[in-house]
């Protein structure tokens, strides 16, 4: 199944996963047997956009951004997160060399580049240089010809002032749904300012969902497991008047939030009146006649 040319709501409203390469997913999403390789042009068939996980933690190699756009169809966008060596480690301080390097690495993508966001932890207040560092690396980039997106976590960012910043360099500021699940009925984002021409959301979910106390894993993600049906219908009833309005919507789902990001996707997207369907799941084996019994 290949998806068509977008029209209406769903040519605005682009609803992907954050990353695309999990062995979770195999069996349900993905064919049991799938090469890793064949994994994104099986999953552009189906979705618009993805976030790139990998950028996060290292400048891609030009042999594997080419990869990319050349397994992806014309109307598929990228988000890539910036490198943590220049948002955790630097701190966007003295960091220009390694940030034109990682713009330039993106360049094979084209138009497919949709948006480069930058993701801060939680440790990252606007105190003690950083507010300033932020807007110093924002006159620098922004406004290049690549659209930005800036995730900000830590408490102390009031979302006034935060706005007015970003929108000087017309850059999104991100709106991320990192609700515990015993509170789906609170307001599904702290920041909620629009800041851009176009909007950028992260269902990214309650992070006791990812590992236990001592680090390993809880959960094996490739299916739903805590349905947040509250929240996904706000969430719809929240984009849906940007994509009417005629807003481009970069919406990017993490495992974590349900259980299975394909599956979230495709219950927003339900909400929201966009076609989206998810390859049918594999039948089980028929049941085996026991010889000896």
């Amino acid at each position: 199944m290949s998806v068509p040319e977008p029209p209406e709501l769903a040519g605005r409203i682009r609803l992907g996963t954050c990353a695309w390469s999990f062995d979770d997913w195999k069996g349900n999403f993905y064919p049991e047997k799938i090469a890793p390789a064949a994994m994104l042009p099986f999953y552009a068939r189906h979705f618009s956009a993805v976030e790139i996980d990998s950028t996060f933690y290292a400048i891609p190699a030009a042999s594997a951004v080419e990869a990319w756009a050349a397994r992806t169809p014309a109307h598929f966008r990228f988000a890539a997160k910036l490198p943590k060596a220049i948002s955790h480690e630097r701190r966007l301080r003295g960091a220009e060399a390694e940030s034109e390097a990682f713009l330039a690495s993106l360049r094979p993508l084209g138009p497919k580049l949709g948006v480069v966001l930058l993701q801060f932890s939680e440790w990252f207040e606007p105190a003690g240089g950083n507010a300033a560092a932020l807007d110093a690396w924002l006159a620098r980039f922004a406004g290049g010809g690549v659209r930005f997106a800036v995730e900000l976590r830590h408490a102390a960012w009031r979302e006034a002032e935060a706005a007015a910043l970003l929108r000087q360099h017309g850059v999104a500021l991100a709106w991320n749904d990192l609700s515990r699940l015993e509170d789906e009925a609170a307001e599904p984002a702290r920041h909620t300012e629009r800041t851009a021409d176009f909007l950028y959301v992260r269902l990214m979910g309650d992070q006791r969902t990812k590992f236990r106390p001592d680090g390993g894993r809880v959960h094996r993600y490739g299916s739903l497991m805590w349905p947040r049906t509250g929240a996904v219908r706000a969430w719809a009833q929240r984009l849906r008047p940007a994509g009417l309005a005629g807003d481009e919507v970069y919406v990017f789902v993490n495992n974590h939030y349900e259980g299975s990001s394909p599956v979230t996707c495709e219950r927003l997207a339900r909400e929201l009146g966009i076609p989206l369907e998810l390859p049918a799941a594999p039948a089980p084996p028929p049941e085996q006649l026991d010889l000896f019994g």
